[in-house]
């Protein structure tokens, strides 16, 4: 919303559509993440994620109002001259602008780096870095991490992790992993290195669609064959944000067609219960963990999906791939 640098005060509007639709009298929220972001990237999954803004059906709608998906939701925010944000949400479909202040969980961006708990989610953050890298070396035959450096540093951070229990450890070793994730990601972005790493995403892209066509819906497939080749002249053109832009439509579709899948659902299901550490409310994940297994067991897969959701909202952010994520955005 306002870049780094702006003179302070500063104000502004950005202009969302809401990604799922909302009814008053039921439960249900729309989240709006807030991320510190680096200069260079532009990717939120990559930079710091400093807490949440909910919009919760029950406390703000009255029964029978309802946003749609695809309804205007803007945020008119205001940045003070000692650098706090306050901002308010307009939902012009309903004529009704709502005061952000009481909705704003920082607590959604911070982390508890105490004890077994805090090693774990250091450690998930260097496992993200070092299949990042691992992806990259690959694709561009080795050449990713020429020095050794970034290899070294991640072998400190482990050997780190391995001989301390202090939280101020964690943090710092989960922190140096974020930043390594940094240089990665500018890596890929490179001039030397864009055209490789896309037309591999790609050409990735292209072989997990074929794998679940015979269970696409018929215009699903033909939207992503279209976008196969504006993605692929894109980078012939070499406008790479335009492929990126393309190759997100792609991935979108793919995941729509996932999340129709029961046994896709149960592996992510499973892969969450697995993943306690990243819990930011370690009640509400146990509630939702019995819910799912309930859900699963008697194939109720829209209950399940719903649990799915909760589940993501209730975790911190690690920026994990986006394949590994059913189509859970709220805003669009």
């Amino acid at each position: 919303m306002v870049k780094k640098g702006t003179a302070l005060p500063a104000q502004g509007k950005k202009h969302f559509r809401a990604g799922k639709t909302l009814v008053g009298g039921e439960d249900g929220f729309i989240a709006v993440e807030f991320f510190d972001m680096s200069d260079e990237i532009d990717s939120p999954e990559h930079n710091l994620h400093i807490g949440n803004f909910r919009l919760n059906s029950l406390d703000e709608l009255e029964r029978g109002e309802r946003i749609n998906r695809g309804d205007d939701f803007i945020i008119d925010w205001k940045v003070s001259d000692n650098g706090t944000l306050n901002f308010t949400v307009e939902l012009p479909s309903l004529g009704r602008v709502i005061e952000a202040s009481n909705h704003y969980r920082p607590d959604d961006g911070n982390r508890n780096y105490e004890g077994q708990r805090g090693a774990e989610f250091a450690a998930t953050m260097l496992a993200l870095v070092q299949s990042d890298l691992d992806e990259l070396n690959a694709t561009l035959d080795g050449d990713a991490d020429l020095t050794g450096d970034m290899s070294k540093r991640i072998e400190r951070q482990h050997a780190a992790l391995s001989t301390s229990i202090d939280a101020d450890t964690h943090r710092s070793v989960a922190e140096e992993a974020r930043k390594l994730r940094l240089e990665v990601a500018l890596l890929k972005m490179s001039p030397e290195n864009e055209d490789r790493v896309l037309t591999k995403e790609v050409s990735d892209a292209e072989t997990s669609f074929d794998e679940l066509r015979n269970i696409a819906l018929e215009v699903d497939a033909e939207r992503h064959d279209k976008l196969l080749v504006t993605t692929r002249r894109s980078i012939r053109e070499k406008n790479y944000e335009a492929a990126r832009r393309s190759l997100e439509e792609m991935k979108s579709i793919s995941m729509k067609t996932l999340s129709e899948s029961p046994d896709f659902l149960i592996e992510i299901f499973k892969r969450l219960t697995e993943e306690q550490h990243l819990a930011i409310d370690e009640t509400l994940f146990g509630q939702h963990v019995a819910a799912g297994i309930e859900a699963a067991k008697i194939g109720d897969v829209s209950k399940l999906r719903f649990i799915i959701r909760q589940m993501f909202e209730n975790r911190v952010s690690t920026g994990t791939d986006a394949s590994d994520i059913v189509e859970l955005a709220h805003l669009l």
